[in-house]
């Protein structure tokens, strides 16, 4: 069985992996921003709604990151908890670094984004604890 187990903590990684990558994209999608600068009409009302994007940023990918977590932990531990998973935990957030570096807009070795990773993974498991 230990096939099994490695084969669906993989399998964690990889959503991780590629769902941060995805977020990224889909939030560059909806900035703002981008499209004020690709018509050439920056106004006041286009900077305003980027700042508030901005601020709102942080808060929708921790939101992200904590879905991405839990359906990687659903994925990985189908039953529920089976005692120590702070190594899937460790996997699931190096897997959404390497993402974010590779496959997203961002730098996923960073402190900026780890003071979003971290949280969201936590509320991820938490979600997963309480909804078994």
């Amino acid at each position: 069985m230990k096939s099994g187990f490695l084969s669906k903590t993989g399998l964690a990684c990889v959503i991780s992996l590629l769902g941060v990558g995805v977020m990224d994209r889909l939030f560059a999608l909806l900035n703002p921003g981008l499209s004020a600068i690709a018509t050439g009409k920056v106004s006041d009302e286009s900077v305003d709604r980027v700042v508030l994007f901005m601020r709102l940023l942080p808060f929708a990918e921790a939101l992200v990151i904590a879905l991405i977590s839990w359906v990687a932990l659903r994925v990985a531990r189908p039953h529920g908890s089976g005692g120590n998973e702070y190594t899937l935990l460790v996997l699931i957030g190096v897997g959404m670094m390497v993402g974010r570096s590779f496959l997203g807009i961002g730098e996923g070795f960073s402190t900026d984004f780890a003071v979003v990773m971290i949280p969201g993974v936590v509320a991820g498991f938490i979600g997963y604890t309480i909804l078994r």
